[in-house]
């Protein structure tokens, strides 16, 4: 079982969500806790169970459906419910689904690549980016618009690396002092 000690960024469909949850000024001793994980259309909540001073949510997510949530950590106790922290939460399709799981970008790095290769399908070439036709673009725009999503999806691969532990090659932290 993997511990983490705030709400992961990202659930899947089907995959359990297993995780632990502390508060340096709240204890599970003293509260008891509860994730809501709610978009326009749907909700879902988690209850936590006490283990020492945090708190174990686990739930099965096999009926849930993939969007974007907002999520709130809710602690009750006698007398009062506090909101200690809140944030957004991804959803991803199952594995089992037939989904796309291709970034934006991705998908509009591909749609030009494969209409500057002339592989293009006919819906691709009604492809819209930030309110423009690709049908009506020159290849030297195409090339300024690929050359703008290969550097959003390196920049997509290079966050996915660091998040597994992984170097990123040519990473730069530049620092300024004022």
């Amino acid at each position: 079982m993997v511990t983490l000690y705030n709400i992961p960024k990202t659930l899947t469909v089907g995959a359990d969500v297993d995780f632990t949850w502390s508060h340096s000024e709240y204890t599970a001793t003293d509260y008891t806790c509860t994730c809501i994980i709610s978009n326009a259309s749907y909700r879902y909540t988690i209850t936590g169970t006490q283990d020492g001073d945090a708190w174990v949510l686990q739930s099965s997510t096999g009926t849930w459906i993939a969007g974007k949530y907002s999520y709130v950590m809710v602690l009750t106790d006698s007398t009062s419910t506090i909101v200690p922290e809140q944030g957004t939460v991804e959803i991803l399709p199952g594995f089992a689904s037939a989904t796309d799981r291709r970034s934006h970008a991705r998908k509009v790095l591909d749609a030009i690549e494969d209409l500057l290769e002339g592989r293009a399908s006919k819906d691709v070439y009604t492809y819209s980016i930030a309110g423009r036709s690709l049908t009506r673009m020159s290849v030297t725009e195409l090339l300024k618009w690929r050359d703008r999503y290969k550097m959003e999806v390196a920049q997509e691969d290079a966050a996915e690396r660091l998040v597994r532990g992984e170097n990123v090659p040519n990473s730069t932290i530049r620092i300024r002092f004022t």
